[in-house]
């Protein structure tokens, strides 16, 4: 099957050179895809490099075509050489301090709670408690509770969403998926206790009252997948209601 493959990558760099930013897009999008079916040796010769191309392109959706090609990659290979790779990527686009490609990478990170007891799995926890932490000092800068060195407030530029909602359900969400994975090997409750503090900050609009009940039984280790099932069968009711009401 992989002496199929080839052509079909060439076929996708060569399209990830397209001069529409769609077409770009949707090369990004398939690379991402094909990962699953692809080895890891002709991932890092041929998909890689692509992406790595792709990150840097002029188009915001197309990065984060490529952010959320980098997650499916690492998350079908989460080895350490390949985990290494697409965190180097993720970093670059995070550091653009762009909501979109943010929210983007946070979301994409869901999938590392599929690849329990890897490298990317804490990877991804790492990342994740590091997006919350910066985002709550963001918050905190908007409220004017905080400055930096010198006394200077955070400028608009270097803000990312500043306690966006939208970006606090997405953390929330890949830090449960994460953390539910933990078989206790990798310590990934230490490493996401800072993500879970930052998202029941006051200076941040993360959560709503039920999300913060269970982030705070997820803070002191209980058994919380049962009342994370709780909360979703209960968002999924509010969701339900209000279908009801708009027809």
């Amino acid at each position: 099957f992989e002496h199929l493959q080839g052509p079909l990558l060439d076929v996708l760099g060569e399209l990830s050179g397209a001069a529409s930013a769609a077409v770009r897009s949707g090369a990004a999008a398939a690379l991402g895809a094909a990962a699953g079916t692809t080895s890891e040796a002709l991932v890092t010769r041929r998909v890689l490099p692509v992406l790595a191309s792709l990150r840097g392109d002029r188009d915001e959706e197309c990065q984060r075509y490529a952010a959320e090609a980098f997650a499916a990659v690492a998350e079908a290979h989460p080895t350490e050489g390949t985990t290494a790779h697409v965190a180097a990527q993720l970093d670059v686009l995070l550091d653009l301090r762009k909501p979109a490609l943010t929210l983007a990478v946070v979301s994409a990170l869901e999938g590392a709670g599929r690849c329990p007891g890897t490298a990317y799995c804490l990877h991804a926890a790492r990342c994740l408690t590091a997006v919350a932490l910066r985002e709550v000092v963001a918050a905190a800068s908007i409220n004017g509770d905080m400055s930096l060195d010198g006394g200077g407030q955070l400028s608009a530029g270097q803000l990312i969403t500043g306690g966006s909602r939208a970006l606090g359900e997405a953390l929330f969400t890949s830090v449960q998926s994460v953390l539910g994975s933990d078989d206790g090997t990798q310590g990934l409750h230490a490493v996401l206790s800072p993500a879970l503090h930052a998202l029941l900050s006051e200076d941040a609009n993360f959560l709503d009252t039920s999300e913060r009940g269970l982030a705070e039984a997820m803070l002191r280790d209980e058994d919380w997948q049962q009342k994370a099932a709780e909360v979703a069968a209960a968002k999924r009711g509010a969701s339900s209601e209000k279908k009801k009401t708009y027809y």
